[in-house]
Parts: C-alpha cells; structure tokens; sequence
C-alpha cells in the first residue's frame, strides 16, 4: 500500500488544525496523544471493574504500532513497567501459533463457606476436568492435560466475585476458615479493606482444561558487547514533554545486548515496529534479555491549555470518576446500587466546585451535588480537612432531597496542599424510619446524619458507625 504523507498533512492540516487553531505537529502530536488517553481510560475502567492497581500492571505492547503508544501509555496509567518482545509487530501471530489448546469450564453453585460440604465440591470439580479432558479429546488432542482450579466468591449480599486460584489438587485438604482468610487477603489487596463480619459464600467454580504448551522457537537475539555497539546515530524526534523536537538516539534493536541501561529520549529499530521511548524516562529503566523496558521515572510536564490539551485533561477526570464508579459498584451490597446504578461519583476543585462526574451519574444526585458539595465545604474553616479523612452526611437540605441519598466526601492532597475533593451519593434503600411514601416530616424517613467524620486521619469513628448501625435495619448491608 502507498502512503500519501502530502495527503496526511493537508488532512490534519484541514481539518484539525486549522480549526482548533493549531499548528500542524501539535495537532499531530494532539491525535497521538488523544488516542494514548483514550487507551488509557478504557484500561483504567477496565481495571478497575477487576479489582485491580494500574500502578502495578506491565504494559505489553505487540502489533506494528503498539510499541510506538507503548510509553505513553504506560505513563498515563502510571504503569512501573512495559514490555516490548521481539517480534512484537506479530505478536497476534505468534501468539496463534504458540497457544495451547485449552478448554474453561464453569459450574455456578451457590453456598456459604461455612454451611459448604468440600466433599461434595471435590466431586464437582473432578466433573469439571472429565468434562473438560473428553472435550479435549473429542476434538482430536493427545498427550497429557493438566488442569487449573478457581473458585469466584463474594461478601452475602454482593453483586461482583473475586476470583480465588486453588491450587490444591483435593479441595477436601482445605476448609471453610482457610478459604476464608485467602478471601480476605485477596479482597483487602483489591480494595483497601475487608468485613469481617460479614458471611462468605461460593458461587461459581471454574476449571481449566489444557494440553501442553508448544513453544515456539524462534532465532535469540544473542548481541554481545556494549550498548553503544548498536547506536546507529542520533535524529531529531517531536518530544511531547518539551513541545519541540529534541535529539533521540537511535538503537538498532538486533544489536542491543541484555541488561543494557539506557536513558531515553530513543528510538529502537527492527524489522516489524519501532520503540519509542520518551524524553520521561531517564537512566534505570532496563532492557531484559527479553527486551522489556522498566520506566521508574517520571518528569512533570508543564503544558499550556490548548484545545487538545484541554480535551486529554477532560478525558482524563472523567475516567478518573469512572474508576471510582466501578470500584462502588464491585463493592457495593445493594442491589440498588449496583443493578440500578442510584448512585453517584464526583469530582471537584479544592473549593468544592464540581469539576466532572460519571459517565453513569443519575441526574438527580448529581445536579443536588454541583451546588451542595461547595456549600458543605465552604461550611468548614480552613485547615479543617486532613489526608485521610472522611466526611459522611444525608443532609437533605443540602445534597438530594431526602434522607437515603447519604453523601461520602474525602480530601485529596498533594504535596500537602488541597487541591480535589472525590464524592459519592449513594441511595439506601434503609436509613430507618416508616418505610412509606406518605412521610409528612424529614424526621419520618429515619436517621439523620450531620456532616460529621466518620474516618479521621484514616482511622475509623467507630462512634458514629455504631449509630448508624444502631439506627438501620440491616447494619450489615
């Protein structure tokens, strides 16, 4: 296919440019990093919905362009580290052709920890791996399969599993009060903290069945000697960081030995794609012996707000709302919430002025916080707000209208100096009271909760949750 670089330039030239009132390498390097963000935000949610930390993922880049997004994306997501294999411009390829053949499983079976028979459960997932090995063998596989045990279990009440790997080959060796403790272990490292006393159950058990790996073999890169050995000379590159193009050393990939430091900006050559790796990463990021690039350094970049500049920024609060959304509803024990989305997440400035909102925000909540978070905040004297406190109302006068929609409001600080607040309405269906729609009074509807903290400094108020509590039907929800 011939490439029309004149064509490309008089488009971008055209139609985003020119409009926006740009010049041609920003609006260039605007679509490069729009298209990082974007990236990045659908990682960050997609992370988030699994429970887990984009600041202890590996970025792995494969196909022609991956290893070209690769760095940025990886410093978006706040990512320690990527991976760029060789032949990553083929890696869907010789992914195809190294997978082994493999079959997953699934059986739901809803039960609590404690009321489970493991006998039983042994036995279903023996059934699982016959299951799983006569597929494999219908299909025409030979040689050994091995087998992978899961479990997905949830707090009573949750609507979101956490996965759990067994590898214990008799689930008859384990009991209620081990599988528990791994449970709180796993949770606590996804989400911060855990309920003790809240009921564990099962719901699903998952079996995988596979034949061996086959591993493909491919030509080592086997370059001895130093790095400056592949250093094929230096070119002028566009560095997002100094808004101008700068100097990258260029490395022929093939003759980079194993263990090289190097500090960027740089480019690596090979055959399939091409390594960019940015101005942000500076000596200690290292090329393994399989060429994977460690960045454990950042600079801050000082940008002015252009037009493509602003809609990265946009994106980026949104996804960061969108995150907390996803981790409310994973962790949520109302169906209200996490079936009827009732609830909604914000994000303002130091001065409680809403700066962006979900993308799931239920519009009524939300426009009651645009004006009720700024007056709670202003309502506390300055310096009243510290690194870990969290402030909790229901205030009806002040945020939704009624006593269900309880507010969260947490500070965030950096450097030690406020500059967000993160919130949270949630509905719930209990907070004491008639449960009637005829209510002529607010004190009718139930307990009413003034802006008070219910953590402080990060420890628990112990006090106010016990009146929660004390005042709701069903504490544990």
């Amino acid at each position: 296919m011939k490439l029309d670089a004149a064509g490309a330039r008089r488009g971008i030239e055209e139609r985003v440019a020119k409009p926006l009132g740009v010049s041609l390498i920003e609006a260039v390097w605007g679509i490069h990093d729009l298209i990082n963000e974007t990236m990045a935000a659908a990682a960050k949610t997609h992370i988030a919905e699994r429970g887990g930390n984009p600041q202890l993922v590996t970025v792995a880049a494969f196909g022609g362009a991956g290893p070209v997004h690769a760095f940025g994306l990886a410093r978006k997501l706040g990512a320690p580290r990527m991976l760029v294999p060789p032949n990553a411009g083929v890696g869907s390829a010789t992914g195809f052709f190294t997978a082994p053949r493999a079959f997953d499983l699934m059986r739901s079976h809803k039960v609590p920890f404690a009321a489970a028979d493991f006998a039983k459960l042994e036995a279903l997932l023996r059934e699982l791996e016959a299951e799983g090995e006569r597929t494999l063998r219908k299909a025409g596989a030979t040689g050994p399969v091995s087998y992978a045990r899961s479990i997905e279990a949830r707090f009573i009440g949750q609507g979101s599993e956490t996965t759990l790997p067994v590898p214990e080959r008799d689930f008859t060796l384990l009991d209620a009060q081990a599988l528990r403790r791994r449970f709180d272990q796993a949770y606590e490292r996804l989400y911060g903290r855990t309920y003790p006393e809240s009921s564990v159950e099962f719901v699903s058990f998952r079996v995988r069945a596979s034949l061996p790996v086959k591993l493909l073999e491919l030509p080592k890169i086997v370059a001895q000697g130093r790095a400056s050995d592949a250093l094929k000379g230096e070119r002028k590159a566009f560095c997002g960081a100094a808004r101008e193009y700068v100097p990258h050393a260029v490395y022929d990939r093939y003759r980079l030995p194993a263990g090289a430091e190097l500090a960027g900006p740089a480019i690596f050559e090979e055959r399939e794609s091409t390594v960019i790796v940015g101005a942000g990463a500076a000596r200690g990021w290292t090329i393994s012996a399989s060429c994977g690039w460690t960045c454990r350094r950042r600079r801050r970049m000082k940008r002015r707000l252009d037009p493509i500049t602003l809609e990265i920024l946009w994106r980026r609060l949104i996804s960061i709302v969108d995150e907390a959304d996803a981790a409310v509803a994973r962790t949520a024990f109302s169906s209200l919430l996490r079936d009827a989305h009732d609830y909604t997440c914000m994000f303002t400035d130091s001065r409680g002025r809403e700066l962006a909102q979900g993308t799931l925000a239920t519009p009524g909540q939300s426009g009651a916080m645009a004006l009720g978070i700024k007056q709670l905040v202003q309502a506390l004297p300055p310096g009243a707000f510290k690194p870990g406190d969290v402030y909790i109302t229901n205030d009806p006068w002040a945020l939704a209208g009624h006593l269900n929609d309880v507010c969260v409001l947490s500070p965030i600080f950096h450097r030690g100096r406020l500059v967000a607040f993160t919130a949270c309405i949630l509905h719930h269906s209990d907070i004491g009271g008639r449960v009637a729609s005829d209510n002529r009074e607010v004190y009718e509807e139930g307990l009413f909760i003034p802006l008070v903290k219910l953590y402080d400094e990060g420890q628990l108020n112990e006090g106010v949750l016990a009146m929660i509590c004390a005042n709701v039907r069903t504490p544990s929800r």
